[in-house]
């Protein structure tokens, strides 16, 4: 899996160089996209199933 191109690799090797600085940003910028793809995900869930007794729920708080 590490050895994939992608933002798990490159957090790797700046683990692995030392660079500090590197690795706190890519930990935040993959956090940040992680918070992203939820809220993404939760709209399009909102929308698809706005009939659903979980998704009525949500929506009447």
């Amino acid at each position: 899996m590490i050895g994939n191109p992608g933002l798990g690799r490159q957090i790797e090797l700046y683990r692995s160089a030392p660079d500090a600085p590197g690795l706190y940003a890519l930990v935040l910028v993959t956090g940040g996209l992680g918070i992203l793809v939820n809220l993404a995900t939760r709209r399009v869930e909102r929308r698809l199933l706005h009939w659903h007794p979980s998704v009525r729920r949500e929506e009447a708080r």
